[in-house]
């Protein structure tokens, strides 16, 4: 475990790992993202933001250490987004379903806004070449609807009790 130091943590850890470290976060498993997950959480002073690239699995999935991570995140930090990514965002290199968890460590979380970006700005594609840029472009909306998180055709919210009801 880590001091709790930083007032702003961005990062894309890396997915799908195996540790033997996960005792020391609370955690009987070999799987290292749930530990990577709360790694960040305890890096932040008891005020920091964070902006965390996550697989989905980390957030949907019924595996009982990440039912913990969760229920450990919402209860102890205030989660205020998850920006669901297409599986394009970050190919050749991987078709890996991913979101971006935004969330303030300190308070618990009331309600989550959620954001599907289905079109970047750049064509769907695994081409080694790159993306070519195209018009539709999702982030655009997401800019314009983040300060007061807005439900759209791309957005909607979920209350606290409601996640936790559902794992």
């Amino acid at each position: 475990p880590v001091k709790n130091e930083y007032d702003i943590v961005l990062t894309n850890f890396p997915f799908s790992q195996k540790t033997d470290y996960s005792n020391l976060y609370g955690f009987n498993s070999e799987d290292a993202n749930p530990v990577f997950l709360r790694h960040v959480i305890d890096a932040m002073n008891k005020e920091g933001m964070a902006g965390v690239i996550v697989p989905e699995g980390l957030l949907f999935d019924e595996n009982s250490e990440y039912i913990k991570i969760r229920k450990f995140l919402l209860e102890n930090c205030d989660v205020q987004a998850i920006i669901k990514l297409h599986e394009f965002v970050f190919k050749p290199y991987t078709g890996q379903p991913t979101s971006i968890l935004i969330f303030k460590k300190g308070k618990q979380t009331k309600k989550i806004w959620f954001f599907d970006v289905k079109e970047d700005g750049f064509k769907k594609t695994g081409s080694k070449l790159g993306r070519q840029p195209i018009k539709e472009n999702d982030l655009i909306l997401l800019r314009q609807l983040w300060k007061d998180r807005e439900n759209s055709e791309n957005s909607f919210s979920r209350e606290f009790e409601d996640i936790k009801n559902n794992k």
